[in-house]
């Protein structure tokens, strides 16, 4: 770290440039409310004058600072002329921003060494480096940016639409992807399903599609399923052997074959993490870890009401904080995150609501799209009238429930129980909403 006597130098070098140059601090608000100012003490006086002059919409001038400040006008005169043109002003500002890291990391560093020694969850301790890493990014010093560079993304999103190429890692399931256009960065997607209605089951098929059919990187996360048990079913919908089969009975010899000789699985980019703590710091950890060693575009968590906080709140209150820092990961790392949640049951009415997430009305608004499925054969129907198929049998409807800027719709989709896999089906319309 620099000396006080030099961050105080640079603190008025910087001080002085805003106060000749209102525009420079205009135009860099957001780094200026990080507090620069902190060891020259006329410096923080005179840089809350300016910045309730400028709010007013007044001048900066010496005799209004004095006037509110109470110092004389010949040391701000003082600091008006500080201007030092071998400093440069961003330079100047970065030194300032650097010291200030540099003094929260010593802080940080105690803090670390005494949750060690309170043997605090480790989790919890990795979860506040991390946080600590991302907000003094460099990167979050920009809060706002300018409309043209905001049109300039969009025309690109516009563009690849026209090219008719997906905008988000395809999951394979045609009629899902025709209308999302993809998994999209930054959505928060709910799974939902009854308790043995395929919901596993649909976020594996989208994990194995997604990675061995269009080369996305996905993290699996599941706090219910060992990593044997996953892999078995990965390795179901590669071979068509079962995963049953695969963990339970002995196998012919060709189908052993057909598994150690298994090509597109082990080469595709899917990460395994069979939570060994159902903690929410845990799991956001692994998330970051994740993003930053593999560059993972996608993260399934299997499910939701197995996750927890350290807090003693009520379940629905945890849900919904839980539900609310998914979706404040997916935005910050820039991935989609699916989080499969159970449906409450209603043996009344059966098919599936947005009304029957368990838990907590919150989850519904902080995703962006909320997935139901439906397999009336659970129920013994077979046939349903809203339905183009002949029957239900091995088969289950999509209900898009939620869908923040794509609309709702319903699709219909094969599933195969003993693969426990999603496929495509044929029918004459998927225009059902």
């Amino acid at each position: 770290m620099k000396s006080i006597e030099t961050i105080q130098k640079l603190e008025r070098i910087v001080l002085s440039y805003i106060l000749n140059d209102t525009k420079l601090y205009l135009a860099n608000t957001d780094i200026f409310a990080r507090n620069l100012f902190r060891n020259c003490q006329i410096c923080i006086k005179i840089f809350k004058a300016l910045e309730k002059l400028i709010a007013d919409g007044k001048h900066p001038d010496i005799i209004e600072i004095s006037n509110i400040t109470g110092i004389d006008m010949i040391e701000i005169a003082e600091i008006y002329t500080c201007i030092n043109y071998d400093f440069d002003f961003k330079n100047s500002i970065r030194s300032l921003i650097d010291n200030i890291i540099s003094q929260n990391l010593l802080s940080l560093s105690f803090d670390i060494q005494s949750k060690v020694r309170d043997n605090t969850d480790v989790f919890s301790i990795i979860s506040t480096v991390k946080e600590f890493v991302s907000s003094n990014e460099s990167s979050s010093l920009k809060r706002v940016s300018p409309i043209d560079e905001h049109i300039h993304d969009l025309v690109e999103l516009i563009n690849l639409r026209q090219q008719q190429k997906s905008t988000g890692v395809l999951t394979g399931l045609q009629k899902f992807d025709a209308h999302t256009g993809g998994l999209q960065p930054s959505d928060l997607i709910i799974v939902a399903a009854e308790t043995s209605a395929g919901k596993t089951s649909l976020g594996l098929t989208i994990s194995y599609n997604g990675a061995v059919k269009y080369n996305g990187r996905i993290a699996i996360f599941s706090f219910e399923m060992s990593s044997e048990q996953l892999a078995a079913r990965l390795a179901a919908m590669e071979t068509g052997i079962s995963s049953k089969k695969i963990l339970f009975q002995k196998l012919a010899r060709s189908e052993s074959d057909k598994i150690s000789n298994m090509q597109q699985l082990p080469a595709s980019a899917i990460y395994i993490d069979d939570c060994r703590s159902s903690s929410i710091e845990y799991l956001l950890t692994g998330i970051r870890i994740a993003h930053m060693q593999h560059e993972i575009q996608v993260v399934v968590v299997d499910y939701l009401q197995l996750v927890h906080d350290s807090s003693k709140r009520n379940d629905e209150s945890e849900i919904s904080s839980n539900t609310r820092r998914l979706k404040n990961i997916a935005k910050e790392l820039n991935i989609t995150v699916i989080l499969l949640s159970q449906l409450s049951r209603d043996k009344i009415n059966p098919k599936p609501t947005l009304a029957r997430l368990r838990g907590s009305g919150q989850i519904e608004e902080a995703a962006d799209i909320v997935v139901l499925i439906w397999r009336p054969e659970i129920w013994n129907i077979k046939t349903y009238d809203d339905s183009p198929l002949p029957n239900t049998y091995n088969n289950a409807e999509i209900i898009i429930a939620k869908g923040r800027n794509i609309g709702l719709t319903r699709m219909w989709l094969n599933f195969n129980p003993e693969l426990t896999y999603f496929s495509n089906c044929e029918y004459e319309s998927n225009d059902q909403s």
